[in-house]
């Protein structure tokens, strides 16, 4: 392995830390120049070609995680699955792109707007280049974070440089697209030194079915993250698209936390897995579950008493209308972290396609069934009731079959245990908000007395080992032991 597990948290932690300082200095920044109607075209237009992405990309990348972490040491099985899942890839791209100028062309909606959708169709083909999988796969995540730094550091100047005012927004869009052409060059280049590409789809049987299997998932899927976004801005207009997009990307700043945490871990734990340590692999999982149910349960009751203050500091007047879908998405933190431990480490690990299928299929159509029922009259709200609900039921189902595949103790007394020793904060944020006037100082003191409260809860009171333990980890990997 690249670097071990200690190692790759490191420097997820670091990625992690530098996306937060990106979109702090990036998007309240384009939320004030834009405004809502024009973050709405280009969060619009950018949905499109995500969506057509979403269609030429399938499970390849989830499929190409988890069997180059398998066959990380064995050069030749390495090559021909790289070979494999991007011949594929570029295959499904260059139909998709052709399907998707066909519709920018003849969609009136689409066709107002046809020079940013045009240029926004090369990231369907740089998309094919990035093979982000590979890296991951490899478990090289030192690679991936200063890649991204020096990306996100051009993307920031790119921002400040191109996007001065409220027409500006097909400036913030070529911005965005050429992010993703910089990182497609270099991780092409980079890629050679794990496998050099050559254009064959005869040995990829096996992989047909996971592959299309996890892409009916990622499809499905996308009723929450893509398709209510057009279906929104086809229905309402921009405006709603824009105070969507405000709630949703707090909720994704958030949420980034747990997907580092997880990224880390699934390679690994297939890895694991293939060896057949069964007993490392529950711990992980059990570990997992209750630092995800520690980290999100305070943010989710402190971020939705102070919703309106955390709009007003990140988005700016203008976006009152993004309060409650923020409020409602951030609910989600908690379902979707466990969500992925329960899918992503556990099912996924045990190759439990179909019921993996099975589940989303039922959840994607209760979130149709909402988007088409509330959007029309409830817009962005709306929009935001039709993700969450699902995610509910998602969650419960995956822990069904989870516990099927490995004996794990319930989850219940431990989000129980959190919810709890969080009402608190509720007070904490509620008096803040009485006495304080202005919403900067009122974040920065709940914030501050809630960290205190909920320290001092967890490490002198409760006493949460887990928690503990793995801050000792983490600082014994960042600081050097002495010799002798």
């Amino acid at each position: 392995m690249v670097s071990s597990v200690r190692s790759n948290f490191l420097w997820n932690l670091l990625l992690n830390i530098s996306g937060y300082l990106y979109s702090i200095l990036t998007f309240p920044y384009v939320t004030r120049v834009l405004g809502a109607e024009g973050l709405g075209i280009a969060s619009f237009a950018l949905s499109i070609v995500d969506y057509a992405i979403l269609l030429a990309s399938l499970g390849i990348s989830a499929v190409g995680i988890r069997y180059i972490a398998q066959n990380s040491d064995d050069e030749k099985k390495r090559t021909e699955l790289f070979n494999g899942l991007t011949s594929i890839h570029l295959t499904l791209s260059l139909v998709l792109l052709l399907i998707y100028l066909l519709f920018v062309t003849y969609i009136p909606q689409l066709s107002e707007y046809k020079t940013l959708y045009w240029i926004g169709g090369t990231k369907i083909l740089f998309n094919v280049f990035l093979v982000e999988w590979l890296f991951q796969g490899m478990q090289d995540f030192r690679y991936i974070t200063l890649r991204t730094l020096f990306i996100r550091t051009l993307y920031i100047l790119g921002v400040f440089l191109f996007v001065r005012d409220r027409g500006d927004y097909d400036n913030y869009f070529y911005v965005t697209i050429g992010q993703i052409a910089i990182n497609a060059t270099i991780n092409w280049k980079y890629s050679r030194r794990y496998a050099r590409f050559k254009y064959s789809i005869r040995k990829c049987k096996e992989y047909l079915f996971p592959i299309l299997s996890m892409g009916i998932d990622k499809i499905l899927l996308s009723f929450y993250a893509t398709f209510n976004v057009l279906f929104l801005g086809f229905s309402c207009g921009n405006l709603a698209v824009g105070y969507y997009t405000a709630a949703i990307k707090l909720y994704t700043i958030i949420l980034s936390v747990i997907v580092a945490f997880n990224s880390v871990f699934v390679p690994y734990l297939n890895d694991i897995y293939a060896k057949g340590n069964l007993n490392a692999f529950r711990e992980i999982i059990i570990r997992s579950i209750r630092l995800i149910s520690t980290v999100s349960i305070p943010l989710i009751v402190g971020g939705i008493i102070l919703a309106p203050q955390i709009i007003m500091l990140v988005a700016g007047s203008g976006y009152e209308n993004a309060v409650f879908p923020f409020r409602v998405i951030l609910i989600q933190v908690l379902f979707v972290g466990l969500a992925q431990v329960f899918k992503d480490q556990i099912l996924l690990t045990y190759k439990k396609f179909k019921q993996i299928l099975f589940v989303t299929c039922l959840t994607t159509s209760l979130s149709l069934l909402m988007i088409v029922i509330l959007v029309p009259h409830y817009a962005e709200k709306g929009t935001a009731l039709a993700v969450a609900v699902p995610h509910l039921i998602e969650i419960i189902m995956f822990t069904h079959y989870a516990r099927k595949c490995i004996d794990i103790p319930p989850i219940y007394q431990h989000l129980a245990t959190n919810c709890l020793i969080s009402v608190p904060i509720i007070v904490i944020c509620e008096i803040a908000k009485t006495y304080i006037n202005h919403y900067v100082i009122v974040l920065v003191t709940a914030i501050i007395i809630s960290f205190i409260y909920w320290t001092f809860v967890k490490f002198y009171i409760i006493k949460d080992t887990l928690l503990l333990d793995q801050i000792k980890k983490i600082i014994c990997q960042v600081v050097p032991k002495k010799n002798g």
